[in-house]
């Protein structure tokens, strides 16, 4: 299975810096040891087989989830009472994408997973669960059959009959291949939100979308990233590039959040965006952190590309 993402060349990057697994909090829990010490084996079947139902009628979990091989991981948000346990993952992979997790269950040395959420997709393991009679039902084996042989056919839509999870593990499958965009297309709004309606939303709805995210994500700058990205593809910058700019504030130290951020607000700058807006200061810390060449080559390069002047509004930081 693969994790939703969209990966751009950078603009400003000549790599990409990836954080190696940071610190949350409980650093001496057994649970968050046995957590680490599985996931920097670089993928989920270790988590996966903790889960007390990994095979489903149909569905092999393990299976499901095992060629989901990442790079680098953080753990971003840990929490446990004793009696249960919830964990926040952020995933690397090895070709750009950035994916986010969400680990549950009952704490211990050997923990037991109750549930597995991906906010890539909204693909939950619970939700899988929840579903296990009617997976195992002539209407289940027809979805899973038809998934296995025909993920392109909207009939997948049909045969899942508006439930959550089916949809969600046909977009699961498909991520990153051709049948990708018609499961998007079936979706159903998620709860809690999933990265996936940044490539779907209209414009008015997408910072509601990117507050939602942030709210269950907390303040993190590969999902700002994500949303940057996305907002580039769909040329929605004007709806989010003053946050992506004041997110950059928060982490100097990510690049590739820069560069969207940068990109973004190339896209939508004005002479009121630069001396009203966090344009300003946005830039100044740019240009301290890359260096003032640097920038003034981004932003020649940015306008160059469009045949377009660049505008009187950034002459002082595209000074030759």
């Amino acid at each position: 299975m693969m994790f939703l993402g969209v990966k751009r060349g950078c603009l400003l990057l000549l790599a990409v810096l990836l954080a190696s697994s940071t610190q949350a909090s409980g650093a001496g829990d057994i649970t968050l040891k046995a957590l680490r010490a599985e996931l920097a084996n670089g993928g989920l079947a270790p988590v996966i087989a903790h889960h007390p139902l990994t095979t489903q009628p149909g569905v092999d979990l393990e299976r499901l989830f095992a060629d989901s091989h990442f790079q680098r991981f953080a753990i971003t948000g840990y929490n446990s009472n004793g009696q249960r346990f919830a964990a926040r993952v952020r995933l690397h992979f090895a070709d750009g994408r950035v994916g986010f997790i969400r680990l549950t269950g009952v704490p211990g040395r050997e923990y037991r997973l109750e549930d597995l959420h991906d906010y890539t997709t909204g693909l939950s393991l619970a939700g899988l669960v929840a579903e296990r009679r009617w997976l195992g039902s002539h209407e289940g084996k027809a979805f899973l059959e038809a998934l296995g042989k025909t993920p392109e056919s909207d009939t997948l839509a049909q045969l899942a009959g508006g439930r959550a999870a089916p949809l969600a593990l046909w977009l699961a499958q498909c991520s990153g291949q051709p049948c990708e965009q018609t499961a998007l297309e079936y979706q159903i709004e998620p709860t809690p939100p999933a990265l996936w309606q940044l490539m779907v939303v209209p414009a008015s709805s997408l910072p509601q979308t990117v507050a939602g995210l942030q709210k269950v994500l907390g303040d993190d700058p590969w999902l700002a990233w994500l949303v940057g990205d996305a907002a580039l593809a769909r040329q929605m910058c004007p709806q989010v590039d003053t946050m992506l700019m004041t997110t950059w504030l928060r982490h100097q130290d990510n690049m590739s959040l820069a560069d969207v951020a940068l990109q973004c607000f190339l896209a939508t700058a004005s002479r009121d965006s630069v001396s009203n807006g966090p344009g300003n200061k946005f830039l100044d810390s740019l240009s301290d952190s890359l260096g003032a060449a640097t920038l003034s080559a981004a932003i020649h390069q940015y306008f160059l590309r469009r045949d377009e002047a660049v505008p009187e509004a950034l002459g002082d930081w595209s000074e030759e």
